[in-house]
């Protein structure tokens, strides 16, 4: 079910900070984010999306194996038309840092890094019972000790209630997904009925991004989906498919 302005949070509420608008601000598509110290206030643009953070993370609110994986939310506040979440600041450093630095593609390095994405996405899927459908490098936090944390679940939605797989599907929009890492499936449709197959499709496209980043460029980087969709040839109805995608060699 898709969360609405009604929709209950089931974080503690807190004060915000009256320095709050001092704070070093970062703006995204759906917030702002104000950071200082090891806090982080993040203010919505979006009653829906805000709702769909808050709880998510309400889910991982004081559950003490959720802080391997995800941020630590401390709780929100409803101020006027806004919301806002805080949660513990990780670090400044992302996924798409690392990609875009010169960090060798070491074996030790790639099992660390794509080890811990996987791990962090298997306990929102089977333990949480979420679903994340943002799934990208931007999102990916990256602590001081190099261990992966996923973010920003402004998009997410749980398949079930409680604790529980999220194996089934349901009928949601497919505008989500940054469209680099959007399931060719989810393209050019208003709705569609899927699960969390669609991060793993994301997933997918962030190993071929950090082990063949000149792939990836060739492959996933176009500005429109239907440059995309051709660019793939996978075998979806409606499309022809060639040999062309899985014979390519890294370059």
């Amino acid at each position: 079910m898709e969360p609405s302005a009604s929709t209950p949070i089931g974080l503690p509420r807190l004060e915000l900070p009256g320095d709050l608008h001092r704070w070093e601000e970062i703006h995204s598509a759906h917030s702002v984010v104000y950071i200082s110290g090891d806090l982080v206030w993040k203010e919505f643009s979006s009653e829906v999306c805000a709702v769909a953070e808050a709880n998510v993370y309400a889910l991982l609110h004081n559950d003490p194996t959720q802080a391997k994986f995800f941020p630590r939310a401390r709780g929100f506040n409803r101020t006027g038309d806004s919301l806002y979440i805080c949660m513990e600041r990780i670090g400044d450093r992302t996924l798409q840092d690392i990609i875009d630095g010169d960090i060798p593609r070491s074996e030790t390095n790639v099992s660390a890094i794509l080890g811990g994405i996987t791990t962090s996405l298997d306990a929102l899927h089977a333990y949480y019972g979420c679903i994340h459908r943002d799934l990208k490098p931007a999102n990916v936090f990256v602590t001081e000790s190099n261990h992966m944390r996923l973010a920003d679940f402004s998009l997410s939605r749980s398949i079930g209630p409680g604790h529980g797989p999220a194996s089934g599907s349901h009928e949601y929009i497919s505008e989500v997904i940054t469209m680099w890492y959007r399931p060719p499936e989810l393209m050019s449709a208003g709705s569609a009925a899927y699960g969390s197959e669609v991060d793993i499709w994301s997933l997918g496209a962030i190993m071929v991004q950090f082990l063949f980043p000149r792939l990836f460029n060739r492959i996933f980087c176009h500005s429109n989906e239907t440059t995309m969709l051709a660019s793939l040839n996978v075998n979806i109805p409606g499309l022809g498919r060639t040999d062309e995608f899985l014979s390519m060699a890294p370059g």
